[in-house]
């Protein structure tokens, strides 16, 4: 099985020009903790984490904060692009699940998601923990 077979391509995404609110919305709507930033093309530039999220909500940009959340008319002035991290794992459709597993488990350096990108850096999906975990039971499921 390879990462093709079991990726998400119906995920939220964002682009640099999105507003905090925005991805505030979708973090709360999609219940996810990570959401991948691609530009006009389709190209991951990174990934918006929670934590990121929940920091410039909080200090609304400005480094000594009282630690309340900023209004909504504040988070729609609020690009994303500046929030982007840079750290994310990509991988091509052709890649095993296995190997995709083993980067969840690394000791060292664990990822929560990995996105599948095509030759040209375009994003086509990602994959959680989750998504190995729907794939291992719809196998069980069809092995009953």
């Amino acid at each position: 099985m390879v990462a093709a077979n079991i990726m998400d391509t119906e995920g939220p995404r964002l682009t640099g020009e999105s507003t905090l609110g925005e991805a505030v919305a979708l973090l709360v709507t999609e219940g996810v903790a990570r959401i991948p930033v691609v530009d006009s093309g389709g190209r991951v530039l990174g990934v918006l984490k929670e934590a990121a999220l929940l920091d410039a909500a909080l200090r609304g940009g400005v480094p000594a904060s009282k630690g309340v959340l900023m209004d909504a008319a504040s988070m729609e002035r609020v690009k994303v692009s500046g929030l982007v991290q840079r750290d994310f794992k990509g991988v091509a459709p052709e890649t095993p699940v296995a190997a995709i597993v083993e980067a969840f488990l690394d000791k060292d350096d664990p990822v929560s998601a990995v996105f599948v990108l095509d030759d040209k850096e375009r994003l086509l999906g990602v994959i959680t923990p989750v998504e190995v975990l729907k794939s291992q039971w719809k196998w069980m499921e069809k092995k009953r």
